[in-house]
């Protein structure tokens, strides 16, 4: 587990319960369509997806597609078929989907507003810490979300760690750039970090946390870290 790192209130098991769920509302209600109008299976099928991405908007999105697919198989004309023939069936679909896609967003939004709330200390905190292991080597990742969190929002949604890996194709960070807004942004992949003395055969991986994508974060801030971390090694 990352430092700090907040999981999701589900896992996979929510995502494989919810899409059984919608797979047995679907069949089960395929028998009796006739007597059943659309619009009934899809208000079915959308309170499911709406709790499940509330819960978990990665099992939000999987269970979106999930229900548009069950609802287009077992319900539109023609059935057992994924092709549509009925305009008004395909706005249905799409609207189930989008439901599902939207409250799936909404969540993860709040998600990571949420992460970002638990990571930031307080100045006095950063600096309480750092003192108490002044005359100690610390661990990269320790040393980094202790200086940083309280720096700047972005820079709490970044992982960092020490490699001598010299394959790694991965973006590098400049230290200098022709861009006056000072912001450097890390991809969701990660990016490298040189250290200002050559000799050293080590490099800084910075990468945002699952979940986050790519970070923006100020190009100042990352080398006060690189460089206050070099003198420790």
């Amino acid at each position: 587990m990352f430092y700090g790192e907040r999981r999701p209130i589900a896992g996979w098991w929510l995502w494989l319960v919810a899409s059984l769920s919608l797979f047995v509302i679907c069949l089960a209600t395929s028998p009796v369509r006739a007597n059943m109008s659309l619009v009934n299976t899809a208000l079915a099928l959308a309170c499911v997806t709406t709790v499940v991405a509330i819960l978990d908007w990665r099992s939000g999105v999987a269970n979106s597609i999930v229900a548009a697919l069950s609802l287009n198989y077992f319900h539109t004309e023609p059935t057992h078929s994924l092709r549509i023939t009925a305009a008004s069936d395909v706005w249905m679909v799409v609207l189930l989907s989008a439901l599902g896609l939207g409250v799936s967003a909404s969540t993860a939004f709040r998600w990571r507003r949420s992460l970002v709330a638990e990571r930031r200390l307080s100045a006095e905190q950063v600096n309480s810490r750092l003192l108490s292991d002044a005359f100690g080597v610390r661990q990269a990742d320790s040393l980094w979300h202790d200086s940083v969190d309280a720096l700047a929002e972005g820079m709490s949604l970044i992982d960092v760690r020490l490699t001598t890996d010299a394959d790694i194709r991965l973006p590098r960070i400049a230290r200098q750039s022709g861009d006056d807004s000072g912001l450097v942004l890390v991809p969701e992949s990660g990016a490298l970090v040189e250290f200002r003395n050559d000799r050293l055969k080590s490099r800084l991986i910075l990468t945002p946390q699952r979940g986050v994508g790519a970070v923006e974060v100020r190009r100042e801030v990352v080398f006060a870290f690189v460089d206050a971390y070099e003198l420790t090694i």
